[in-house]
This record gives structure tokens, C-alpha cells and sequence, in this order.
């Protein structure tokens, strides 16, 4: 039987369209896979790095799972579960970048693995390098948060004055003490510029407070910027005001008024 003419016209095409495809399929198949992008590098970050070596932030995407943490009834089993869990990825997240990072003269990396960060000193090229590490989401500068300037404390002091103070009695902090609540049994701690210890508000409430005219300050306090020689202080006076604010007094004792809305607390 005779083919129609359409026919030889039809098999060309189709055999031209299969050589076509089976080209680029080989050419697709044959080729390197794209370089992945670099990760972003902070437009502010790049014009400090331009006057020279900076201290910055290097942030990987890396998250744990901790789904599993849910099914853990013990609590300090579920926090070292997390807690491991963390580690372990910021270790193997941070891997390659820690190594550039290293054997960088100057570098000085430090390692953060609660959020995954890693802080360097360095110029715009190793900055430009760490962002082209696998698993680095960004490039950041770090951040300064200034201190609010305090107001006159004269002035302050006279318009807060009362018992209960103006600001517990705002918030109804003294309705909750009338219920015999004043956060005894309960420690805060504060981050902050240090505190008095010994502040007529505050040194009955220290945990450190051995209430026979000692002090025990091991594990009571921290000084990362070495600021205190040897025991608790406040260079700037702002960390004993907030201080007094969340837990001034002996609630309710020889100190009169609470200051703080937790006048019972350690």
C-alpha cells in the first residue's frame, strides 16, 4: 500500500525534532551544575571594609531538628538533647568557614552555635570568600546598642517617690503582693551594665548574700568585659536601676517602699 506524500515530510521532522532533543539532553547531561551564589554581603559591612579589617558576622541556615526534644518528659534531658542538637550542627555547618577562617592571619573566629553565627576580623576579600562557603545564608556587620542616656536622678527620685512606688502601683504590682506573690523562691538575672550588690535595695535580695555579713559571688555574676575587679559593680548605674525595678526590696521588710515589682526574688 502507498504511503501519503505527507508521510516522508511527517518521519523527517519527528526524527529532526528526537535528534534535536537528544543534543541538548547530552549537552545538559555532560555540563557542570551551576556554581551556587554567593551569600549576600551587608551594603554597610562592604563600605566600613573598605577603610580597612572589621570585625563581622558570619550567619549559616543550618537549623537543627528538634522535633524529637517534644517527646523527652525529663527536662534536663530534653535540654541536653537541644542543647547537643546545636552543637552538633553549628560544628558541621561551620566546618569549612571556621577552617578559612583559621588559617587567616588576624581572623580570630569565635563560634556561636545557639545561633549558628561565627565572628570574624577580616577584610572585604575574606569576607567575599566566607560568603561563597556552602551554608552561609549572610554577611553581616555587627551591632552596637547604645545605652539610653538616664535622666536627673534628683528629679526622678522625687517625682516617684510614695509608697507603693509610682511605677509598682501603675501596674498593680502591689494588688499581687496583697495575694502574698512577691517572687520568692523565683531568681532573675539581668544582662545589663553589672549592679551595685551592695545597694540599700538590692543586698538583701543578692543570691550571693551569705546574710551573716559574707558574700559568695562565684556563679552569682558575670563580667564579660572585665570591667569589676573581683566582685559585682555597675560602671554606668544603669543595670541597678533595673535591677531595683524588677526586684528592689525584701518584700516587704526593713526596706521601705519595694522598689521592684518582685521585691521577694533573689
Amino acid at each position: 500500500m502507498a504511503l501519503p506524500r505527507s508521510a516522508p515530510r511527517r518521519a523527517f521532522a519527528f526524527l529532526f525534532a528526537l535528534i534535536l532533543a537528544l543534543g541538548q539532553a547530552g549537552s545538559t547531561f555532560g555540563a557542570a551544575p551551576p556554581a551556587a551564589r554567593p551569600a549576600p554581603i551587608d551594603k554597610g559591612l562592604l563600605k566600613s571594609l573598605e577603610a580597612g579589617p572589621t570585625r563581622f558576622i558570619v550567619e549559616f541556615s543550618a537549623r537543627p531538628d528538634l522535633r524529637g526534644a517534644g517527646k523527652i518528659a525529663d527536662h534536663g534531658k530534653r535540654v541536653g538533647f537541644v542543647v547537643d542538637r546545636l552543637r552538633s550542627t553549628a560544628k558541621t555547618s561551620q566546618a569549612a568557614a571556621l577552617a578559612i577562617a583559621k588559617a587567616t592571619k588576624g581572623a580570630n573566629p569565635t563560634s556561636y552555635w545557639l545561633a549558628n553565627r561565627l565572628v570574624v576580623t577580616g577584610d572585604a576579600k575574606l569576607a567575599a570568600r566566607l560568603a561563597k562557603v556552602p551554608g552561609v545564608a549572610s554577611v553581616e556587620p555587627t551591632k552596637i546598642y547604645p545605652l539610653v542616656k538616664p535622666v536627673a536622678t534628683a528629679a526622678a527620685i522625687l517625682a516617684a517617690a510614695g509608697d507603693p512606688e509610682w511605677g509598682v502601683q501603675q501596674i498593680g504590682a502591689d494588688q499581687v503582693w496583697a495575694e502574698g506573690i512577691t517572687g520568692s523562691g523565683i531568681v532573675v538575672g539581668s544582662i545589663d551594665t553589672g549592679v551595685e550588690f551592695s545597694h540599700p535595695a538590692l543586698v538583701g535580695n543578692y543570691r550571693g548574700n551569705n546574710h551573716d555579713g559574707t558574700f559568695t559571688h562565684d556563679y552569682n555574676w558575670w563580667d564579660p568585659s572585665h570591667s569589676c575587679p573581683g566582685e559585682p559593680c555597675d560602671n554606668v548605674g544603669h543595670g541597678t536601676h533595673t535591677m531595683g525595678t524588677i526586684a528592689g526590696g525584701d518584700g516587704p521588710g526593713p526596706f521601705t517602699p519595694d522598689t521592684g515589682v518582685a521585691p521577694g526574688a533573689e
